[in-house]
């Protein structure tokens, strides 16, 4: 889904915190680290910066 200027992005925002509330309940199974959430955020982040896109 391409999410253009204007559009409504707390879709975006909704996304990203059932995506990583996922991934620390995986980190509290021992399934993985906290540092691969950390490799997870890192190009998210990067890629809103990119675009201007701002998730609270």
């Amino acid at each position: 889904m391409i999410i253009e200027k204007g559009d409504d992005i707390s879709w975006l925002g909704n996304e990203l915190f059932r995506f990583f509330t996922v991934q620390n309940k995986m980190v509290e199974r021992g399934e993985i680290s906290t540092e691969t959430i950390r490799k997870y955020f890192e190009p998210i982040k990067r890629f809103c910066e990119m675009n201007r896109i701002t998730v609270n």
